[in-house]
């Protein structure tokens, strides 16, 4: 089943001055290492996680998840009287970036799912918590 993605455009505003021991960065790198590493931020009072996936082997794209623990309401079996239960899980919503130079800049798309939340605030907090100077437009 396809889901419903939203395209952002990563706009980044370089440092007035780097420091003399920091070696400077492209935007490609700088996107690299910021979506290459795990990473935990706080949204709206709830614990998100992100993870890099490396599964195409091509190293072109940047494909990552971003998570949250939600609480599932569902029943138990027919031989348990089909009663009320809650379980604790996950759920995650796929994020793809293309670090590569563009005339029009570097993009993310963010899978949008309920149960995830909204991506454009999601993925603010998350560069909020990075402290980059990465902004998104639409």
């Amino acid at each position: 089943m396809a889901g419903k993605f939203e395209l952002f455009r990563l706009s980044l505003i370089p440092k007035p001055q780097i420091d003399a021991f920091e070696k400077e960065q492209t935007r490609e790198d700088y996107i690299r290492t910021v979506f290459g590493e795990r990473h935990q931020f706080e949204h709206y009072g709830s614990l998100f996680h992100y993870i890099p996936v490396d599964d195409r082997g091509d190293n072109q794209e940047i494909l990552g998840r971003i998570g949250r623990p939600i609480t599932v309401a569902e029943n138990l079996s027919p031989e348990e009287n089909l009663s009320d239960s809650m379980r604790d899980g996950w759920k995650a919503s796929v994020i793809a970036i293309d670090p590569t130079e563009h005339g029009d800049g570097q993009k993310l798309a963010f899978e949008y799912d309920q149960q995830v939340g909204k991506p454009e605030s999601i993925i603010q907090n998350f560069v909020k918590y990075r402290g980059g100077p990465t902004l998104l437009d639409r």
